[in-house]
């Protein structure tokens, strides 16, 4: 006769063979007790060492159609007594009773219950928090260059768009652009990027700029900025996850967590005076949205 809440048991295993990729996950184990002296079945067991102590968490599940009682942790915390376990979870479907929870804190029981999208069976309600950040970033370019006996009385032209253009060239020969250079520069964090108004200076020993076909030794390359900041909040519902949920603060521990459709800032984003003053008790997403403006060009860069 197949065990009631096999397949249970089997979504929990393989969530904590995910979550706890480096430990010993081991479904259906039998542990001598150190009193009853007798094999005690363990839904699953986890073995791990961290420096030089071995630790052990049991885990029993419960597949029932109702909220776990004081019997159930009852029997599950001697359990935990007779086989020396460091820790015990106790995981049911229906979740636990108001005294369950009372008596897992005192006895430091963790309760979760494991859900899956992909089974209507164990289905849940998830909205992920998600902040975005949106940095606008105005700017103009100034640079300025000497001439030579080369270009000496010729006229030197060059048009806006090619003045945002690879058109400047490095010591070592290698073209670059405005942009380019302004990007590296805010990307390894050596200009400012709080809000304000800045100035940077970009030139490099050697520049040059290509003007009317000629190169020409540049001598001024400064980016004069302004920076503004605006933050978004707003919950998701998410429709495809896998995972843990907490019983007492209702964190969400996911081993799958699938997002779409939330890049698009419309009127259903909540505008707030900074992410920290969002307080959630579950993990959430931080998406920063950058924006470079430099005479009409545009740089997006998104990152979760």
């Amino acid at each position: 006769m197949p065990k009631l809440g096999k397949e249970y048991e089997e979504l929990i295993d393989e969530i904590y063979n995910q979550l706890l990729p480096s430990a010993i996950v081991t479904k259906n184990d039998k542990i001598i007790g150190r009193y009853s002296k007798i094999p005690r079945e363990i839904d699953v067991s986890i073995r791990s060492e961290i420096g030089n102590k071995n630790y052990l968490m049991i885990v029993q599940a419960k597949d029932y159609k109702t909220p776990a009682d004081i019997k159930t942790i009852g029997e599950f915390a001697s359990v935990i007594e007779d086989v020396n376990a460091t820790k015990g979870i106790l995981i049911c479907a229906a979740g636990f009773t108001k005294t369950v929870k009372t008596y897992a804190l005192n006895k430091g029981i963790e309760l979760y219950s494991a859900h899956d999208a992909k089974s209507i069976k164990w289905l849940t309600e998830l909205k992920l928090p998600v902040t975005m950040s949106c940095i606008g970033i105005w700017g103009s370019l100034k640079f300025g260059f000497q001439g030579t006996k080369e270009t000496e009385g010729k006229p030197l032209t060059i048009r806006q768009d090619e003045l945002y253009g690879d058109i400047f060239y490095d010591k070592d020969g290698n073209q670059t652009s405005f942009m380019n250079e302004f990007i590296k520069r805010y990307d390894d964090g050596s200009i400012r990027k709080t809000p304000g108004n800045y100035a940077f200076d970009l030139l490099q020993d050697k520049m040059m700029v290509k003007l009317s076909n000629n190169l020409i030794p540049v001598n001024k390359f400064l980016a004069e900025y302004d920076i503004k900041f605006k933050y978004f909040f707003k919950y998701f519902t998410i429709d495809d996850y896998q995972g843990l949920r907490e019983a007492i603060s209702n964190k969400f521990i996911y081993t799958r967590l699938g997002i779409k459709d939330f890049l698009v800032l419309d009127d259903t984003w909540q505008q707030i005076e900074s992410p920290d003053s969002i307080v959630v008790n579950s993990e959430r997403i931080e998406y920063d949205d950058f924006y470079f403006f430099f005479k009409g060009i545009r740089r997006i860069t998104m990152h979760l």
